[in-house]
């Protein structure tokens, strides 16, 4: 499942340097997160990242989005070797 980043967004920038996949970026009026990109962080950390690191708890799980943890690993897995290419 991705993260989405809800209205409450204030576009603080906290979330975007610290994506390991650059799954966030600039959107106005609020920032978004790019389903396609999103792995949860799963292999790089323990949870993710943009929730640890929003001040205002403007970031959820995107119900439409379902993912169990072996499409998440598939997914980062893809993204890392699309970085490497």
């Amino acid at each position: 499942m991705s993260y989405m980043i809800t209205e409450e967004c204030i576009a603080c920038n906290a979330c975007l340097p610290v994506c390991p996949t650059a799954a966030v970026e600039e959107s106005v009026p609020v920032y978004k997160i790019i389903a396609d990109a999103c792995s949860e962080c799963v292999v790089d950390y323990d949870a993710p990242r943009c929730l640890a690191v929003c001040p205002i708890d403007a970031i959820s799980k995107d119900p439409s989005l379902e993912e169990n943890h072996q499409l998440l690993l598939e997914k980062r897995n893809r993204i890392s070797m699309q970085e490497t290419a």
